[in-house]
């Protein structure tokens, strides 16, 4: 287990003394009122949230299953959640833990990396961290957060997740690169090379070395996933789509 704790350790990185900052009063981004994000919780809200928690995930160390205990929980569920809201903490730290848990990749696993590590969390956790973004959902348009790529190129970008779509110019890759580590540097938010991969959509076979090594990443041979869904320059045919359809039917099967 020493092993597992150093990797992780090492794969979130340590506080170091920032480099670069980011000073946002030089960008002249517009302002906007958000005050009802620190209104206090409704009933309402905390019901839709619970609602939105999928049936088909681990419960957590606390065995809460949603929805179907709510009539009998919802009064004490919801005034903890009340005095977190307005800073009291005192004895939560009994809530503030999670039980880790290693899932094997592939048969064989010998390497940290060939293992998920998954954190089951207490409910009542994921109940709080997801009220605020529900709030805040409506107002995404209004804030600009689609975002504008600073380089010639586009993106897609959902949650943690990132594509970034650019040519095969030398330049231009050592521009995304350098781009990208500024940004890590003043935001504490860097790139994870050992979970990046370059795919080659046009090009030709001499091009990946000279890729691969601008990028400092893996490469990853077309078709591609992203967010469980195959990325082509053609129509996909009913084979590919199946892994999509089967995922959908077992949502919608729990409705």
């Amino acid at each position: 287990m020493e092993a597992f704790t150093e990797s992780y350790q090492e794969l979130l990185g340590r506080v170091l003394n920032r480099e670069h900052g980011m000073d946002l009063d030089e960008l002249n981004l517009p302002t906007h009122n958000l005050n009802e994000l620190e209104a206090l919780f409704s009933e309402e809200e905390v019901w839709q949230v619970v609602k939105e928690l999928s049936l088909d995930r681990a419960p957590g160390p606390d065995g809460f299953f949603g929805y179907k205990v709510w009539p009998v929980i919802k009064g004490d569920i919801i005034a903890a959640l009340l005095k977190l809201a307005i800073g009291d903490e005192r004895r939560f730290e009994k809530l503030n833990r999670a039980l880790i848990t290693l899932i094997p990749k592939k048969q064989d696993a010998f390497v940290i990396g060939n293992f998920w590590l998954i954190s089951l969390v207490h409910s009542f956790s994921k109940l709080f961290s997801k009220i605020i973004p529900n709030r805040l959902r409506p107002r995404l348009g209004e804030l600009g957060l689609a975002g504008i790529s600073p380089y010639k190129g586009s993106q897609l970008i959902y949650a943690d997740d990132v594509v970034l779509f650019i040519s095969a110019e030398e330049n231009e890759m050592i521009a995304v690169r350098e781009i990208l580590g500024l940004f890590g540097d003043a935001s504490d938010l860097k790139v994870n090379c050992m979970k990046t991969t370059v795919t080659l959509i046009c090009g030709v076979e001499e091009d990946n070395e000279k890729v691969r090594v601008n990028m400092q990443c893996d490469i990853a041979e077309f078709l591609i996933k992203y967010l469980g869904m195959q990325l082509a320059l053609r129509p996909l045919t009913k084979a590919e789509w199946k892994s999509v359809l089967d995922y959908v039917v077992h949502c919608l099967s729990s409705w």
